[in-house]
């Protein structure tokens, strides 16, 4: 049982794994919070494909953290590594929409990693491994590699600071001189001035560019609210996926309120390689 959240969210979550397993198609890929444009339809990608649009908000997160806040539009040239990858939809969109050259997903976690194996297997751009973020620059044939692009999405917040220390310190070994690191987070006001102050210390990493991204990510959950309310609306499939969705909600509702009542803040830091 969950000893954070009680029975609910642990009988909750359970039942969210069975409908998955039931229909495989549900489970999501990507697992991190939103980001939608301050507009009606909140839209960062116009031209999004078919396959991503059920995830689009999430996935905008990703291009705009992968293009430097849009500053680049295509990565063709671009070696990209993704630290706790998760479930490999974020890496899968740079690599298939942002056409990276190579990208290169790593997990910590084995169910995660055998998930990535089998849903993107035919994809000869993109690899996954399995490896603690400690033993990562031990870790063949990574650790003989440097890249134009890190990223990390929600690292610190889901698998505590010394992990996050970890994946900092890959960040700065395993960059190309001039190589990007761009990570995105949440907390207490607090601890986010703690994860600045820890990056802006970095003595190979230089702080390019901070934002607050909390607007944005609140208005994500909005637009995702009332999409998934629509595809209820509109059949059996649609009222599953939005049954599924109400079910992941604890925690993002909580982090909805504290956003919303500014105890917490979500921030995306921009870092380059000296």
């Amino acid at each position: 049982m969950d000893k954070r959240g009680g029975f609910q969210p642990y009988f909750l979550e359970n039942l969210n794994n069975i409908l998955c397993f039931v229909f495989p198609k549900l489970q999501r890929r990507i697992t991190n919070y939103g980001y939608a444009v301050i507009n009606q339809d909140g839209r960062l990608i116009s031209d999004v494909k078919v396959e991503f649009e059920d995830e689009r908000f999430p996935l905008q997160l990703y291009h705009y953290l992968a293009t430097s806040f849009e500053k680049y539009k295509n990565l063709s040239k671009w070696t990209v590594l993704e630290l706790e990858c998760q479930r490999g939809g974020g890496v899968d969109y740079i690599s298939k929409s942002l056409r990276a050259k190579k990208c290169i997903g790593v997990t910590s976690s084995v169910s995660k990693a055998k998930f990535c194996y089998r849903r993107y297997v035919e994809s000869n751009k993109l690899d996954f491994y399995e490896c603690r973020m400690e033993d990562l620059l031990d870790q063949e044939p990574i650790k003989d590699q440097k890249f134009d692009l890190i990223i990390n999405v929600e690292g610190r917040s889901r698998f505590g600071t010394h992990t996050f220390q970890n994946i900092v310190e890959a960040a700065e070994n395993l960059l190309k001189p001039g190589g990007i690191f761009v990570c995105a987070d949440y907390g207490e006001m607090a601890e986010m001035a703690r994860m600045s102050s820890e990056l802006e210390n970095s003595k190979q990493l230089k702080m390019i560019k901070k934002e607050n991204l909390t607007v944005n990510v609140l208005h994500g959950f909005k637009l995702e609210k009332k999409r998934k309310q629509t595809l209820g609306n509109l059949s059996v499939y649609g009222w599953i996926r939005l049954a599924i969705w109400k079910l992941r909600g604890h925690k993002r509702n909580r982090l909805e309120t504290n956003l919303r009542d500014e105890k917490s803040i979500y921030m995306a830091f921009l870092m380059k390689k000296e």
